[in-house]
């Protein structure tokens, strides 16, 4: 079966949404809009990051990279110490999430991707204005006045792709990326020793995609609450935004576990999995299944490989009850970095 990762609404999002999100902060609607003085500037040069996560037992040893995004856009990570231990490791395996297909050559992919351009708009040519509440369209235009000023377009999207857009413009303006630093460093050491990779995603295979595509361009997705707690998280939380991305470039962790971490990417997923269309392709449960798809991928890895490295988000690896929880409960020694 030929796959190709086709991005229409509720499938392509959680590629982005689903990494382990934890519950976002709730706040009523209708606040009043603000915006965040950045106190605190975003680190710039050379940095070392946090080290390894080193798990152990019966002579095997898991090495666990933490993730975090957004980070300093204009930090150099000094990974040095990081890429000899990796250079170590027998196998390497991909950070969790969903990876979506469908059985379609790549022709009728390009024929479809019209329709999911179509999809990331409100249906029946309306705007955000039509869509939302009025209270929560005034903080809307008070916040893309900001951020989104001269995009003329992003008031045709849905909520979901409203929200998007304009987290995006505003961790920019404040100097940080929602692109992973990590990523591209282990594809070269994984690439320059030969190292074999291994995804740890969940599957989904979207079933007649073109007939999907069709539903979800004529249904609204009550994704409302995305775009709220988007707007909550930038007025409440973009500061220490820039505080924990410089902890985390400083290999600061005892602080990044002092931090309070919000993420509006619950809500988001709400709207994307409730909907009767998801139901039915079975995009259920996306949490648990991503967590087990990735514990079942350690444990296969490591009953094949002395030495594996993997990264994860490292909110989860901060979580008292998590996974690193669940690997102790398995037998694991656990070293944090210092």
């Amino acid at each position: 079966m030929k796959s190709i990762t086709l991005g229409w609404t509720f499938a392509a999002a959680l590629v982005s949404l689903t990494a382990f999100a934890k519950d976002p902060l709730q706040n009523p609607e209708g606040e009043k809009t603000s915006v965040v003085d950045l106190s605190a500037v975003v680190v710039t040069g050379a940095y070392p990051a946090p080290g390894l996560w080193e798990l152990t037992r019966d002579g095997k040893t898991l090495l666990i990279m933490g993730t975090l995004t957004p980070a300093p856009n204009r930090m150099t990570w000094t990974s040095e110490r990081v890429e000899a231990k990796i250079a170590q490791a027998d196998l390497i395996l991909g950070s969790p999430g969903v990876v979506v297909g469908a059985d379609v050559g790549l022709l009728r992919g390009a024929m479809l991707w019209p329709a999911y351009q179509r999809s990331k708009k409100n249906p029946n040519g309306q705007k955000l204005q039509d869509v939302l509440s009025p209270a929560v369209f005034v903080r809307w235009q008070g916040l893309k006045q900001t951020y989104l000023a001269r995009d003329n377009d992003v008031d045709r999207l849905r909520p979901l792709y409203a929200a998007k857009s304009l987290f995006d413009a505003a961790v920019r303006s404040a100097g940080m990326t929602d692109e992973s630093l990590v990523d591209p460093v282990v594809e070269r050491v994984a690439k320059a020793h030969a190292i074999p990779t291994r995804t740890t995603a969940v599957r989904l295979a979207i079933a007649d995609p073109k007939a999907t595509l069709k539903k979800l361009n004529a249904i609204q997705l009550g994704d409302q609450d995305c775009l709220v707690q988007t707007m909550d998280r930038l007025e409440q939380d973009l500061a220490t935004m820039v505080v924990r991305a410089n902890a985390w470039a400083d290999g600061n962790v005892d602080q990044l576990k002092a931090l309070p971490f919000i993420d509006q990417k619950e809500a988001c997923k709400r709207a994307l999995v409730s909907n009767e269309i998801a139901q039915q392709q079975g995009i259920t449960n996306l949490d648990v299944r991503i967590q087990e798809q990735w514990l079942g991928a350690v444990r296969k890895a490591l009953s094949e490989n002395d030495t594996v490295f993997a990264t994860l988000p490292i909110a989860k690896l901060l979580e008292n009850e998590g996974v690193l929880a669940a690997l102790r409960g398995e037998g694991f020694a656990v070293k944090v970095p210092e």
